[in-house]
């Protein structure tokens, strides 16, 4: 147990663990507590998907499913961005945190081209 509370101890890893568990709490809360609410407004409001060949009395729950499947997706989408933001903000942190490297300037030195190609013309109307 002594290496998870040196590792829990770390601010960073406690932030990751809190994120973790709030998006964790609300893929579980969140798609069920849709499902039946949908479900009651889609039975309350008599709503019909008859043009998708469902009859009326599993309309409710189809209509419901779908729309918990579609908040499950918001939140795993999410929860990826929020990681690969916090991802991001922590490698700039490191970099920012690093000394700058000293590097001497480089004489710059011209590439080959045309010009400088022995019996090559420089354009078109040298020739």
């Amino acid at each position: 147990m002594e290496g998870i509370s040196s590792v829990l101890g770390d601010a960073r890893n406690a932030g990751v663990l809190r994120k973790f568990s709030l998006f964790s709490v609300l893929m579980i809360v969140l798609p069920i507590s849709v499902f039946f609410g949908a479900k009651h407004l889609a039975v309350q409001r008599q709503i019909s998907l008859g043009f998708l060949g469902i009859d009326n009395a599993n309309a409710g729950t189809v209509l419901a499913a779908l729309i918990a499947v579609g908040v499950t997706n918001v939140l795993m989408i999410a929860f990826v961005f929020s990681a690969l933001a916090e991802d991001a903000a922590s490698q700039a942190e490191t970099t920012s945190r690093a000394p700058a490297a000293t590097v001497a300037p480089s004489r710059s030195v011209p590439a080959p081209g045309p010009a400088s190609v022995p019996g090559v013309p420089k354009s078109a109307k040298d020739e």
